[in-house]
């Protein structure tokens, strides 16, 4: 299946495999297998996996302000190593987007570093959010889903969150939700002080 833009309609994949897209969007910086414009959503279910996408932002998922994205049933995300990755190797979320994964869904080794020439190493190589003002983002992790075994260059292996003038994220773990066995670590958080 090849990469998946949208600016409108809901997305839902069951038992679907995706692999070695290059750019949900046009240029292939932003969503390496889907791009998520503003309000819109993907569902991933029945064991849906995307595997080996790029983009620079979000390898697998980049999600505009007001999207979402749910992993559930078996679903996941595991891009392997890949160089060039700027932020979010395998997911991208804008401030006001959020993200969903339970029943036992997954993001899971995917290793992003950066290339030579990028002015910013690997940050979340699992998932990078941006959260700021009125526009909070949101991280679910509940019911046995996990964020497990990924590594970036700099921070946040599995989760890094932007946030501005000290606006907190909420990162939401429900019943048996797990965020481990990140490198160098499971959550990082850096405040944004300019303009404050």
């Amino acid at each position: 299946m090849t990469g998946v833009q949208t600016c409108a309609l809901p997305i839902f994949l069951t038992s679907v495999r995706m692999s070695g897209q290059v750019g949900g969007a046009p240029d292939g910086s932003w969503g390496g297998a889907i791009h998520l414009g503003p309000g819109t959503s993907v569902v991933l279910a029945g064991r849906t996996t995307i595997r080996g996408a790029f983009a620079k932002y979000g390898g697998a998922i980049w999600a505009e302000n007001g999207a979402t994205v749910e992993l559930r049933d078996r679903a996941s995300i595991a891009n392997g190593p890949t160089t060039g990755i700027v932020a979010g190797g395998a997911v991208y979320l804008k401030p006001g987007a959020s993200i969903v994964l339970r029943d036992r869904a997954s993001i899971h080794d995917n290793d992003g570093t950066a290339a030579t020439d990028a002015a910013n190493a690997a940050f979340g190589s699992a998932v990078d959010i941006w959260s700021y003002g009125t526009n909070v983002t949101r991280l679910t992790i509940r019911d046995e889903a996990s964020i497990r075994g990924n590594t970036a260059d700099a921070g946040g292996g599995g989760v890094f969150v932007w946030t501005a003038c000290g606006d907190n994220v909420p990162i939401l773990k429900g019943a048996k939700g797990r965020v481990t066995g990140n490198t160098p670590k499971n959550v990082v958080r850096w405040t944004v002080t300019d303009g404050c």
